[in-house]
């Protein structure tokens, strides 16, 4: 069985933070491969200490997984509407992932890009400030669809 998690990995003072969304675990070290290792370790710990006790399908399933196949994947999408909505007045992109509102908390990777984050550690959505810079052309780019269905706003 293959179980998949996103990592966000951030400086904090002399240390590297590593975070596994969206299992909700983390670790740190003083290098970002350093953090990433000890992260790998304790999701592998966190895993085989739930497989032991029986629950694991139960807390893949709390934490937003889906089985498909023999892979569990996190912060699937679960055949919604994506939205991406751009505000020229303040440069600010969003994509919208989950259609309903629901209260979020939000999570910076850096100044510019934030992950909304909602019940069992679903993404909601991803904003981008400051975006013509942020995506580094200058100006809105184009968006390609690929394997992907395009639906009136």
């Amino acid at each position: 069985m293959k179980i998949e998690f996103t990592a966000q990995i951030w400086r904090e003072g002399s240390q590297f933070i590593a975070h596994a969304m969206p299992l909700d675990l983390a670790s740190s070290g003083p290098t970002p491969d350093a953090a990433r290792n000890a992260l790998d370790e304790a999701v592998g710990l966190f895993l085989r200490t739930a497989a032991e006790h029986g629950t694991l399908e139960q807390v893949l399933e709390d934490a937003g997984y889906s089985a498909s196949k023999k892979t569990w994947r996190g912060l699937l999408l679960n055949h919604e509407t994506m939205k991406i909505s751009y505000d020229p007045e303040i440069d600010a992109l969003y994509i919208r992932l989950v259609e309903d509102s629901q209260q979020c908390r939000t999570v910076r990777l850096n100044e510019e890009i934030a992950f909304n984050i909602g019940e069992h550690e679903r993404l909601v959505g991803i904003e981008i400030l400051e975006a013509k810079a942020t995506l580094g052309t200058g100006q809105m780019p184009r968006i390609a669809l690929e394997n992907l269905t395009a639906v009136a706003a």
